[in-house]
């Protein structure tokens, strides 16, 4: 295998795969990228055993400046790889395997010779069927994965909290994460009556994949097997395992009817929780109290140790009974961050029920915190 190209492009697509490699690996190979080169492109591969990212590169790319002298492939030590190429002291490098299984890089007058593996050695993507059950933009999906995945379990004890649950029926996409405490949902129309599909994903997978897909104009299709689903655009496949079990049923948990709401500005209000959590972080439990009657809403908090902090919100159409409730700053903040500096309904059923949080524009989007019970 030999292949020229220009080093900021493969630096720039090394960035897009690695971030696939965890840091500790199960098995060994996973520390690689696979590289192979075929005729009209170039593929990279890196994998950590539960998400897989494949980029081709193809040589009629003209940044790319790709040119395939011999065909081949190969395993290289991934972080030492990518080290030498943001290195490198030309624009132009050369990778070239020679016949020990050591590969040659080079540029200008600096070579590199490293260790490699054959391509063999390294385990096959996921059989999944490129026929696409849904198709959506990627600045839309990664949207929809910002406003959910803060909210699933960073726990193991119940497995399936820490995925997200995807549910296509009737035209409807419906994104749901919950750790049991709190719960974000995301709900987009779709053009696709006669397709469904039920499948949970693992948030941390979802996570990566939003960073993976660079061109925000460009559409992915997903389709997916019994335990795998795949990510596609036109060069870049991103494959994750499915979460096995049943996501629990969160339609009945969001409430229908309420006492007390008012509306915030939700970057304000997260300033406002910001400020008075400096005190609660402090404090042996993270607690922040919001007390809201028909004059006044007031934020606080304290700490025997430290002191207490109180300050009254701007707000409007403050609307029922009056509540005081009490809640983790850090779950209302991250559910806050969601609405992007939106208006912001903040609806009550009483001191003990969860509260939502949702956008005043037509956007479905909710949040739904449980509060935290105090003398």
């Amino acid at each position: 295998m030999k292949f020229t190209m220009n080093r900021s492009f493969l630096q720039n697509k090394l960035a897009t795969i690695l971030t696939a490699i965890d840091s500790k690996v199960i098995n060994p190979i996973f520390s690689g990228v696979k590289i192979v080169a075929k005729a009209t492109s170039l593929f990279l591969t890196a994998s950590n055993g539960n998400i897989s990212i494949e980029l081709e590169i193809p040589s009629a790319d003209k940044d790319a400046e790709l040119i395939i002298q011999e065909e081949g492939g190969l395993v290289l030590p991934a972080r030492f790889f990518n080290s030498i190429v943001n290195k490198l002291p030309q624009q132009e490098v050369v990778v070239e395997q020679m016949s020990n299984q050591q590969v040659a890089i080079s540029s200008g007058s600096a070579l590199f010779h490293l260790n490699s593996h054959s391509a063999n050695d390294y385990p096959q993507l996921p059989k999944v069927s490129q026929e696409s059950i849904l198709e959506i933009p990627v600045h839309l999906l990664e949207e929809l994965i910002s406003e959910t995945t803060f909210a699933a379990s960073k726990q193991e004890t119940r497995p399936i909290l820490t995925g997200v649950h995807f549910v296509l029926k009737d035209g409807i996409f419906k994104a749901v994460a919950t750790d049991s405490h709190r719960l974000s949902q995301r709900i987009l129309p779709m053009d696709t009556k006669d397709t469904e599909f039920d499948i949970v994903l693992p948030a941390k997978s979802l996570t990566e994949l939003s960073k993976t897909f660079r061109n925000k104009d460009e559409f992915i299709t997903i389709s997916m097997t019994d335990n795998q689903a795949l990510f596609k655009t036109e060069r870049i496949s991103f494959y994750t395992r499915l979460l096995e079990g049943n996501y629990p049923d969160t339609d009945r948990l969001i409430p229908k009817e309420f006492i007390t709401s008012a509306v915030f500005d939700s970057h304000y209000l997260n300033a406002a929780i910001a400020r008075a959590s400096l005190l609660a972080e402090k404090a042996t439990s993270n607690i922040v109290k919001m007390q809201i009657t028909a004059q006044r809403i007031v934020l606080s908090s304290q700490s025997p140790e430290i002191g207490y902090v109180e300050e009254e919100l701007e707000c409007r159409d403050v609307t029922g009974e009056d509540l005081t409730i009490s809640f983790n700053p850090m779950y209302v903040q991250q559910a806050l961050q969601a609405f992007k500096g939106e208006e912001v309904k903040i609806q009550f059923i009483s001191p003990v029920r969860p509260f939502t949080i949702t956008p005043l524009n037509e956007k479905p989007l909710i949040e739904l915190i449980t509060p935290v019970r105090t003398n």
